[in-house]
């Protein structure tokens, strides 16, 4: 993969811990700077505080799902693209980020190794 991603910060929202250190670690590859969070809730405090090029967001979280941090921050950032990864197939989710207006809606399995470059690829 060509390296378009390497001036872009990226915020990295994940509770499980072994696929977010995986996450960060293979996307710091990419970007200038990888900032993470483990949950929707400590996610908008980094978002507040470095302002991310990209987010990537898991939406079962503890504290507060993906979904409900995007519609927070949606309420004053309409273009920061948000990309929803998850391994929840629900139709309620998918019509949530619709209205969101997120970049993504992906499905995935936390086996796979390669969703983290489709996303960057395709954003």
């Amino acid at each position: 993969m060509r390296n378009d991603y390497a001036n872009l910060t990226l915020l990295y929202v994940e509770d499980d811990e072994i696929i977010r250190q995986n996450a960060v670690e293979y996307l710091s590859n990419y970007c200038q700077k990888v900032f993470w969070a483990k949950d929707g809730q400590e996610a908008l405090l980094v978002y507040k505080d470095k302002k991310p090029n990209i987010i990537i967001t898991d939406i079962e979280m503890p504290r507060l799902n993906g979904l409900e941090m995007a519609k927070r921050i949606r309420k004053k950032d309409k273009k920061t693209p948000i990309i929803i990864a998850t391994a929840f197939t629900e139709k309620e989710y998918l019509l949530q980020a619709v209205e969101l207006q997120l970049v993504k809606f992906h499905h995935v399995l936390p086996s796979q190794k390669q969703y983290l470059e489709t996303y960057l690829v395709k954003s």
